[in-house]
């Protein structure tokens, strides 16, 4: 009996603890003169979290304060203190102006127990400064063209496995998968230079641990915030944010694929090669990097790249779908440009298709794919034109869903118009956040656009896409995504071009 008072005791005293801690957090806003709505218990205002996507819970938080005329907000994010920004002025300073202050992004990473996390994406302070510039030379145009004969060559699998396998002339295809498969067979071989023909074998080794490391639950989303904010001891502990499968698999990929390189002294026009180019630097050893940041570079971008192209196609090729004077008049816009140009498809023909770009961005403008951005203070910050001052280490969230649905920045913001684009149009600068702004923009964002441009124009120049009775009118989007995705996928009926 005396064991068992014991242990109620301890286990009354645990829970009043993490009372007295949640009560503490939730006053948090309140001393400090915040705009906020009140917490719930352990959801903060993250209210039907796991059951509804966050882009569309920060989306209500977000109209609320709009709604007050208030430029930022004391939000709890479950129970990690953020500031969501709302004025398009105060989201210029945050990410451009005053970036010395919000460098970092405040995701946990460590490259010794964890080496997959230290990515461009999560790393900060100096080390971040250090590797974007080393990075950034991989990404310019010049270097897009260099692997754009590649993914031509697997935009034509494409094509072959869509005639192959959907042989009828109308037939329903979910096109999230297809399409996911393209863009893996073009980032595993740009990135590790290896021919996966996921196409052709959708169960592939890639495919599968990619589908993996993009599973997130809610219980997992809650772990990796407390690891964030007990970021110290997490790493005294060697706690991982990675699945321990995946990094041993991308891991062992990326060492097979170095090994044999080097050895063999192989040259491809892939990201790779540029890699171990600045890895093998002897010219200027500081300026190169480990094998362990090169791992982590061609991790995140595999994942990134993979996903967040995949579901802009996807997405885009929906609202095609249901919006036929845009796929009819996108498709002649196309077909117009490369007739022009002699029937060849080149790097500078697919970036000079105006009307291309302007669908594309507006499927991003209704589907981001980071539906939020992040930043974390490295330093006490004052707001300007508030008597409000956030303090060092807190995080701060820049709610890009909620921007571009935004009807003041972008009328009837539910419907699908390519021609608020029109440089005639103008859009209100920081209110169009696709790509992120300022020096911690996406650096990868040539390469996205360049395999958008070219999946989007294979499969329009041979298929007309129109709603099947699987198709969702409107779109579920699943709540555990970590990129927006429909909820069972996106089924349309494709019908061949003679």
């Amino acid at each position: 009996m005396e064991t068992l008072n014991a242990i109620l005791l301890v286990l009354i005293s645990i829970i009043l603890l993490i009372y007295l801690y949640l009560r503490h957090t939730y006053s948090y806003w309140k001393s400090r003169n915040f705009p906020f709505v009140e917490p719930a218990l352990l959801y903060g205002n993250m209210k039907g979290f796991g059951k509804v996507h966050q882009a569309f819970i920060i989306q209500e938080l977000y109209k609320k304060f709009r709604a007050g005329g208030y430029k930022v907000a004391g939000m709890y994010f479950l129970i990690l203190k953020t500031v969501l920004i709302i004025d398009p002025e105060v989201i210029k300073n945050v990410l451009v102006k005053d970036f010395n202050y919000f460098h970092d992004r405040g995701m946990y990473n460590d490259e010794k127990s964890d080496p997959l996390s230290a990515h461009l994406f999560s790393i900060g302070g100096q080390q971040w400064r250090n590797l974007r510039a080393k990075l950034s030379p991989t990404f310019t145009s010049g270097k897009m063209k260099l692997m754009f004969n590649t993914i031509i060559d697997i935009a034509k699998d494409l094509d072959k496995t869509l005639h192959k396998n959907y042989s009828d002339k109308h037939c329903e295809i979910e096109v999230k998968d297809i399409l996911a498969r393209f863009t893996t067979d073009v980032i595993g071989t740009c990135a590790f230079g290896i021919d996966l023909n996921t196409l052709e074998n959708p169960e592939s080794e890639f495919r599968k641990k990619s589908v993996l490391a993009f599973q997130l639950t809610i219980w997992q989303n809650i772990r990796f915030i407390v690891i964030s904010i007990f970021e110290n001891i997490s790493k005294k502990i060697g706690a991982k944010v990675t699945h321990p499968v995946v990094e041993e698999f991308f891991m062992r990929i990326t060492r097979e694929t170095v090994d044999y390189r080097e050895k063999n002294n192989v040259q491809r026009n892939d990201f790779m090669n540029l890699l171990l180019e600045i890895k093998n630097n002897e010219k200027d050893p500081e300026q190169s990097i480990t094998f362990n940041e090169l791992a982590a570079q061609c991790f995140i971008f595999f994942l990134a790249g993979f996903e967040t192209s995949s579901s802009t196609m996807s997405f885009c090729l929906y609202e095609l779908a249901l919006n036929e004077d845009v796929q009819e008049k996108l498709r002649d816009e196309i077909n117009a440009a490369i007739e022009k140009n002699d029937g060849k498809i080149t790097y500078e023909l697919i970036s000079s298709i105006t009307y291309l770009d302007n669908v594309i961005n507006e499927t991003l403008r209704k589907y981001p794919p980071v539906d939020n951005l992040f930043r974390t203070t490295n330093k006490d910050y004052a707001i300007p034109g508030t008597d409000l001052t956030i303090e060092k280490g807190t995080m701060v969230m820049v709610p890009s869903f909620a921007l571009h649905r935004d009807p003041e920045y972008f009328p009837d913001p539910e419907r699908f118009n390519p021609d608020r684009f029109l440089p005639e149009n103008g859009i209100r600068p920081y209110t169009f956040l696709p790509f992120g702004e300022g020096p911690r923009n996406c650096i990868g964002s040539r390469f996205g656009m360049m395999q958008t441009r070219i999946g989007l124009i294979t499969v329009l120049r041979s298929f007309k896409m129109s709603p099947s009775k699987n198709t969702q009118i409107p779109l579920q989007i699943a709540a555990d995504a970590s990129i927006l995705a429909a909820v069972g996928g996106i089924y349309l009926n494709f019908e061949k071009i003679e």
